[in-house]
């Protein structure tokens, strides 16, 4: 069989799950070979792997000889510095291209409509992505080489995890518990159903230091309300004892498949989610669960799914049969090996990414800014990853990306 070579910084999250589920999955119609940038922190995924299925961190000369040799090189994309750096060091060697973005980039990181062009292939991983208010319509009409497929790397551990009875009203979220991923005003809607009897707001992920929700739940008074259980090992079994998943999330974020939803809604918890982003394309409204389009919306919602368990079961079913049967994993690979039968009948060729990109490391991290500053400003001094530090960390002798972030 031809060889896809997968090239990521890491395997972190629904990317790490989903490329390591793909390369031993079964219905494969290429070998799948991974390379990480990096060494994984968390080897959850990495240790499903042989040692011929997966490289980490090799040096720049073993790269370019396993991309040499690759039938096709696909890269894995979210704007990470050490991508960036890879993908202008392979720029003279001839390829067949895909990059999978797992990214939205409809603000910060931005895709740039030249980049959407760049490869033989280009596969966004939500339909929103195709929304990017800062494209024309010439932008999308240049857009021939582009298809969409949710990075799902399927539900094996979950579908099969019944409810567990319990009581009071378990409202869950899981994820990012910081505003770079929840709604700003997040505690604000948690503030107006808090008044339901028995409800709780189940934090499911790691614990950012300062916990700026916690801190604003508790200058709301409604701190006792909420449960941070940090990271866990065994999620099917928290989201087991949810009733709903409020998964609210700041209209500038830039998730795409959001793993963690489609987990909860294959056990059946049905989702309220806000009518925005990749939520919207994820979510059938009033069939597989809710969008809301406001505070009081929210509450009157959430009000309706406490006094109607028969409606959060409707929708938990339905919610699980569409996940389950529309973006499982044995979808995600049919519809790669449809990309990849296509994209092998080209000719390698060198893909100039300097040409979008630029060459320097100021000028990669520019490359993912927005044309406007709407929604991305903060990253020029915030420390979370994508920001400018997080940048200067990598690149310590950027003149340009250490005056970003002098104080």
């Amino acid at each position: 069989m031809k060889t896809v070579l997968h090239i990521a910084a890491h395997m972190g999250g629904g990317v790490g799950k989903v490329l390591s589920n793909v390369a031993i999955a079964e219905g494969n119609e290429f070998n799948h070979h991974i390379i990480l940038l990096e060494k994984p922190i968390d080897t959850v995924f990495t240790d499903k792997l042989t040692r011929s299925e997966l490289t980490i961190a090799p040096s720049l000369d073993v790269i370019r000889e396993l991309v040499r040799c690759a039938d096709i090189v696909q890269l894995d994309w979210w704007n990470h510095p050490l991508m960036a750096e890879l993908m202008y060091n392979l720029r003279d060697i001839p390829i067949r291209s895909v990059v999978w973005s797992h990214t939205a980039g409809c603000y910060y990181p931005y895709i740039k409509p030249d980049f959407v062009t760049l490869p033989d292939h280009f596969i966004f991983s939500s339909h929103y992505s195709k929304d990017n208010p800062h494209w024309s319509l010439l932008d999308i009409y240049k857009m021939k080489n582009i298809s969409v497929i949710n990075s799902s790397g399927g539900f094996a551990d979950t579908q099969d995890v019944k409810p567990v009875p319990h009581d009071g009203f378990n409202v869950g979220y899981v994820g990012t518990l910081g505003y770079m991923k929840l709604l700003p005003e997040f505690v604000e809607y948690c503030k107006s159903i808090s008044d339901i009897p028995g409800i709780k707001f189940v934090m499911i992920g790691r614990i950012p230091e300062p916990n700026l929700v916690l801190q604003d739940a508790k200058d709301a008074g409604i701190a006792d309300k909420f449960v941070f259980k940090g990271y866990v090992k065994d999620l099917p079994a928290e989201l087991a004892k949810l009733d709903v998943i409020g998964y609210l999330l700041n209209p500038y974020h830039f998730g795409t498949t959001e793993n963690a939803l489609l987990e909860a809604m294959s056990m059946g918890v049905p989702p309220v989610c806000i009518d925005q982003c990749s939520e919207k394309y994820l979510i059938r409204n009033e069939y597989t669960g809710i969008l809301v389009n406001g505070k009081q919306h929210y509450k009157n919602i959430m009000a309706s799914l406490y006094v109607n368990p028969d409606l959060r079961y409707d929708l938990g079913r339905s919610a699980r049969s569409y996940v389950l049967n529309n973006l499982g994993l044995q979808n995600t690979v049919n519809r790669l090996n449809s990309v990849y039968r296509d994209v092998i009948r080209n000719h390698k060729r060198c893909v100039a990414f300097d040409e979008v990109f630029g060459s320097t490391p100021h000028e990669w991290y520019r490359a993912g800014c927005p044309p406007s500053v709407t929604g991305f400003s903060k990253y020029l001094t915030d420390s979370t990853k994508g920001s400018v530090a997080q940048w200067h960390k990598y690149f310590v002798q950027d003149p340009q990306l250490a005056a970003l972030v002098a104080p």
